[in-house]
């Protein structure tokens, strides 16, 4: 568990590195606008804005995901071994495999119903029933887009303020969730433990991952309540529920479990 831990570090170190060279390049490149003008800064900046920053952007979210999946693989054996040193993160132990670019070959089996289970299933098909079909705008700023679904489904449901990440990325809801509030209103599920209707899943990939809201769930799959699903991701897309699986496409990071009682 300790190198997978000291990989994790690792991991994360680069991810940082990562996103410190292309501020710096940011940089550099607004200094240089400033002082310098001609075509070939011109085609370097296209080159920078359109190509190498974007492929730079998304291996570090990659390589940080993968960090923050290694860290949540380390917790779970802890916790199921009782050799953890630190407070366990919040939800069940699961079997499942940490997530990452490989397919998960072992879906997690979900549980018999447990309590908070029926009100956070009702709250889904609720919030469904309303916006199923319609485009949730709840910042009112780039159109629809995926986190949208889960900052109006934490307003309605559970009565929260506005919640942000603190760096424009769904997938740092769950990656910085010791840190951006929402510890206050959710409960952090390991990937590999089974997701329950109700629940808000976490994609890493890409520059800003994926978020949604799980409507279903079995141990062949799960459906969710998604926007912004179709390329090029412009914010059209109204909400839509949708299949999806537990292996293949971008990783799954985990899950958010509004916390028992807050269901309104």
């Amino acid at each position: 568990m300790e190198a997978v831990r000291r990989i994790g570090g690792d991991l994360q170190k680069q991810a940082d590195a990562l996103g410190s060279i292309t501020r710096s390049v940011d940089k550099l490149i607004g200094s240089a606008q400033q002082n310098w003008s001609g075509r070939d800064l011109n085609d370097f900046v296209g080159w920078w804005r359109d190509q190498h920053r974007p492929q730079l952007s998304g291996l570090a979210e990659a390589l940080s995901g993968l960090a923050t999946s290694a860290k949540n693989n380390v917790e779970e054996q802890e916790r199921v071994s009782g050799t953890a040193t630190g407070p366990a993160p919040s939800g069940e132990p699961g079997g499942g495999q940490p997530s990452g670019s490989a397919p998960q070959p072992n879906a997690p089996t979900v549980p018999a119903v447990a309590a908070g289970t029926e009100a956070r299933a009702g709250a889904a098909a609720s919030f469904v029933d309303r916006w199923n079909g319609q485009r949730i705008d709840a910042d009112g700023a780039y159109g629809a887009q995926c986190f949208d679904v889960f900052e109006k489904y934490s307003m309605e449901q559970l009565g929260t303020p506005y919640l942000v990440t603190g760096s424009n990325k769904a997938s740092d809801l769950y990656a910085r969730f010791d840190v951006n509030g929402l510890s206050a209103y959710y409960d952090r599920i390991p990937v590999g433990a089974p997701p329950q209707p109700g629940d808000i899943v976490v994609w890493g990939g890409g520059t800003y991952g994926h978020v949604a809201l799980v409507t279903q769930a079995d141990e062949a799959g799960f459906k969710v309540l998604e926007q912004n699903y179709t390329p090029p991701y412009g914010g059209t897309d109204p909400a839509a529920v949708h299949d999806k699986s537990y292996s293949g496409g971008a990783p799954i990071l985990g899950y958010l479990r509004p916390k028992d009682g807050l269901i309104r």
